[in-house]
């Protein structure tokens, strides 16, 4: 009797219950049958694509075959309107000629004219006009050759990539017999000259040169969802070695017998910077692709690191004679910076021409013109490790694939 009066009871408590929102609820006046659920796969006496109420299905993206469920084919729309993404598989290889144009040397006087042209051996008055300045020396655009070899995997690249930068020289100079007065002071013995070689001397030049080379291996990765960005990652080794030299003859108005000056009365003063940079570096290079012929770019790179920094400087006579010739080593930590702008014309399948502009800057190095020191007695350290040189100019390559 108790069993039969709980079943009663959950019959009439689950009479008053709403259906829940899943469940399917005929409607008023049916028959309240529940419908056959829609087919899933093509079969005897059905239509090649299922009919679904009040959807309209386009047969080309139903997979056909018995037993078989519904799917997607690869060129059926979707949320991504394009195919996937494929990445190369070969290798590379560029050549061009690359431009670099050095920012100007210090602005500090290094000689001035004297108002009179006795050979006095006293300091000019203050207020001379100047004769020579480091940055009279234009510093033009020097070129050289770049270019790049490097594997292409799949979305991976590994480049090795460098340039060099040929030596070019540029000079000032200053001739006035008896009235050319430059600042060195306490030169060592047998550097006297007339009355002071650097005093009332006959003239001078000042002489820059610059080379720079660059090397590096770098690993590039190309994600899929981002194909138009490659990061990089890799090593670099930068050279700078810069030059400056200053000729002073105080012999060119009392020559010898046989005409040419006297050699104990001129001397060659120079400085030498030499920067080495080995760092690990990281970077970006984005492309959009403008027109089927034409990609426009831009990139950066940073390499942080140990700069193995040499500085030489000499004083020798006219005749060979060496006041000295000293050698400083240093190791500093130093940076290098560039970024570029790029465009590429797709002449080819395979090939394309490369033109950009690059900008690099040097920091934490030392800048040859911070180098020059007046006190010939004072050679032996390193004045200034932590100056800055910067760089800039064109890049112009062709660039193949196979």
């Amino acid at each position: 009797m108790r069993n039969w009066v709980g079943a009663a009871v959950i019959a009439g408590c689950l009479s008053v219950v709403p259906l829940a929102r899943a469940q399917f609820s005929p409607p008023s006046g049916g028959s309240g049958t529940l419908p056959e659920p829609v087919p899933f796969a093509t079969g005897a006496g059905m239509d090649a694509a299922p009919s679904f109420p009040g959807v309209a299905v386009d047969p080309s993206v139903v997979a056909g075959g018995a037993g078989g469920p519904p799917s997607l084919s690869e060129d059926s729309p979707g949320a991504f309107s394009e195919k996937k993404f494929d990445c190369e598989n070969a290798w590379f290889f560029d050549l061009g000629a690359v431009g670099l144009q050095r920012q100007s040397l210090p602005n500090g006087p290094i000689a001035v004219f004297d108002p009179q042209n006795l050979d006095t051996g006293t300091p000019p008055p203050a207020g001379s006009p100047v004769a020579q300045r480091l940055s009279n020396i234009h510093t033009p655009m020097n070129f050289g050759v770049g270019g790049s070899l490097g594997l292409i995997q799949g979305c991976n690249t590994f480049e090795f990539t460098g340039f060099i930068i040929f030596e070019n020289s540029r000079s000032i100079r200053a001739a006035r017999p008896g009235q050319i007065d430059l600042f060195f002071v306490n030169p060592p013995l047998g550097f006297e000259g007339d009355n002071g070689l650097w005093l009332q001397a006959d003239r001078s030049t000042t002489t820059f040169s610059s080379t720079l080379g660059d090397a590096e291996l770098n690993y590039r990765y190309a994600n899929p969802a981002i194909k138009e960005t490659e990061l990089i990652t890799g090593f670099r080794y930068l050279d700078l070695r810069e030059k400056l030299s200053t000729f002073t003859d105080d012999g060119t108005a009392f020559p010898l017998v046989n005409g040419k000056i006297d050699p104990v009365r001129a001397a060659t003063y120079s400085i030498q910077s030499h920067n080495r940079l080995v760092a690990p570096q990281l970077g970006f290079e984005w492309a959009h692709s403008v027109a089927p012929w034409a990609t426009l770019g831009f990139g950066g790179k940073t390499a942080l690191g140990a700069n193995f920094l040499e500085q030489r400087s000499s004083l020798v006579r006219g005749d060979g004679f060496v006041g000295f010739n000293n050698v400083k080593n240093d190791i500093r930590f130093s940076q290098a910076y560039e970024i570029k702008a790029f465009v590429d014309f797709h002449i080819l399948e395979r090939a394309r021409i490369h033109l950009g502009y690059n900008a690099m800057w040097f920091s934490n190095v030392a800048d040859v013109g911070d180098q020059y020191n007046f006190n010939l007695q004072n050679n032996s350290s390193i004045r200034n490790g932590s100056g800055s040189v910067f760089f800039h100019g064109p890049v112009a390559e062709l660039q193949f694939l196979f």
